[in-house]
């Protein structure tokens, strides 16, 4: 989302704080804290504030909000709501699943049934397939 940057609105831009070390930045910042970036382009201070807030906090729990960022890009909204993304939505859930769960299998027991969920190599190609879906989206939306 840092390439589209420059077509930003500013209610877009509004969402981004200014980082200050802890997890969530500050809102309006004074100009002792603004010296810290004396000498810069306002264009690059802008820049480096939006990365920084996507590399550390900016993650998707589902495609309602991979289609707002899309749409935030200058993606026509139509366009992005026309489109499902695949198994997008079941790859979004199965990261979900890992990260708070461990990735553990809510069927313990039985032939089959291990402590943690499989993941078939169908399943993988049908994720790559998605992702590669919504690459194909977006350079021919640009």
């Amino acid at each position: 989302m840092v390439w589209k940057i420059d077509t930003y609105p500013p209610e877009v831009l509004n969402n981004y704080m200014f980082p200050n070390g802890s997890k969530r930045g500050i809102q309006k910042i004074s100009l002792g804290e603004l010296a810290s970036s004396k000498g810069r382009l306002v264009d690059d201070v802008i820049t480096e504030v939006v990365k920084s807030y996507l590399d550390r906090y900016q993650s998707f729990n589902d495609l309602g909000e991979v289609k707002t960022a899309l749409k935030q890009c200058g993606i026509a909204p139509e366009a992005v709501e026309a489109r499902n993304f695949g198994k997008l939505h079941e790859m979004i859930a199965r990261r979900h699943n890992i990260v708070h769960k461990a990735d553990r299998n809510e069927v313990i027991g039985g032939q089959g049934n291990h402590g943690t969920q499989s993941l078939r190599k169908g399943t993988v190609e049908g994720y790559v397939a998605s992702v590669k879906d919504i690459r194909d989206f977006v350079t021919d939306s640009l």
